[in-house]
């Protein structure tokens, strides 16, 4: 679907009263959209490389945006965490999906079994529990998931240093950059010493997902007043940030921060996209930003307001 369509259906539909928009947003997505076919392997890899750069035994963990299906939560027990919160701004989990979800893990052992690989610790067991389950309120009860929605990542219902890791997965490139440092002073709030936050974040815009006709930097092109106007709604948000804005929202926190670039953006960007003025297309055109944050010591509540203007973009 060409992008500017995609943007004026879901600008329509975010007109809507909520309850009515997120009802039709749900059934283009599951005619149309991602929740057609529920495929979760991507997911478990991603949880599965979540645990791997947190590089701590793993028994609470604090998820930030839960989504349409709590796979990460479900993936995070049955490599042996005991209990699992996981927030959401918006009420989007599916029984329905969440049980699709479960069936394909239980006819694809081995698939989910490698992609775990080294960072499950009772895997047999597990799964083997797994395959007991019936319904999805069995399932949140038995993995001891705890869904909270609509609920404020800024303030969460957890005691300081409760949690072993506090992760996102794709979901922080849709908040706006100080409800991110203050989602993160929270979650390093909640974050035991010797835990970890791991967020991946994808800065790519959203469309060229679904529009080949498009790069992964085309947002760029547009205005901040012109891309509000375009995809500034509930469901298409995305804060533009790039590589060296993450950055120096981590500053002096001895993260470890990863990324890929991508080749057709930075000929896109030599091209004439947007003036780059000196800048550096690679590092505007990073892609899959990868964070590990370790938390050294207790952290003392901060507001988080402040954020350092990136000046490559």
């Amino acid at each position: 679907m060409r992008w500017r369509l995609k943007a004026a259906i879901q600008r329509s539909i975010a007109r809507l009263p909520r309850t009515l928009g997120d009802r039709a947003y749900y059934a283009l997505q599951a005619t149309f959209g991602q929740l057609r076919t529920i495929r979760p392997l991507s997911r478990i890899e991603r949880a599965a490389e979540v645990l791997r750069r947190a590089n701590t035994p793993v028994r609470r963990a604090i998820e930030i945006g839960t989504g349409w299906v709590p796979v990460a939560p479900i993936t995070l027990w049955l490599a042996g965490a005991d209990e699992v919160l996981s927030v959401d701004l918006n009420r989007y989990l599916k029984d329905e999906l969440t049980m699709q979800a479960v069936r394909w893990m239980r006819a694809n052992r081995g698939l989910v079994e490698a992609a775990l690989g080294d960072v499950a610790t009772d895997f047999d067991a597990r799964f083997t529990e797994l395959r007991s389950i019936q319904s999805a309120t069995d399932l949140y009860e038995r993995i001891r998931f705890r869904y909270l929605a609509p609920a404020d990542a800024q303030a969460l219902p957890v005691p300081d240093g409760w949690a072993d890791l506090h992760f996102s997965i794709t979901v922080l490139e849709h908040v706006p950059v100080k409800a991110i440092r203050r989602i993160l002073a929270e979650g390093r709030r909640c974050t035991r010493p010797g835990g970890t936050l791991v967020h991946f974040i994808d800065p790519s815009d959203h469309f060229s997902h679904s529009d080949p006709t498009i790069t992964t930097v085309n947002f760029l092109r547009f205005s901040d007043a012109e891309w509000e106007r375009l995809a500034g709604n509930r469901f298409a948000f995305h804060n533009r940030l790039r590589l060296c804005d993450y950055e120096s929202i981590w500053a002096d926190r001895d993260a470890r921060i990863t990324s890929v670039v991508d080749e057709t953006a930075v000929a896109a960007l030599e091209g004439g996209l947007i003036p780059l003025a000196g800048r550096d297309p690679r590092r505007i055109a990073a892609l899959e930003v990868r964070v590990a944050e370790p938390i050294k010591a207790p952290v003392t509540p901060e507001r988080g307001d402040d954020f350092p203007p990136c000046t490559e973009t």
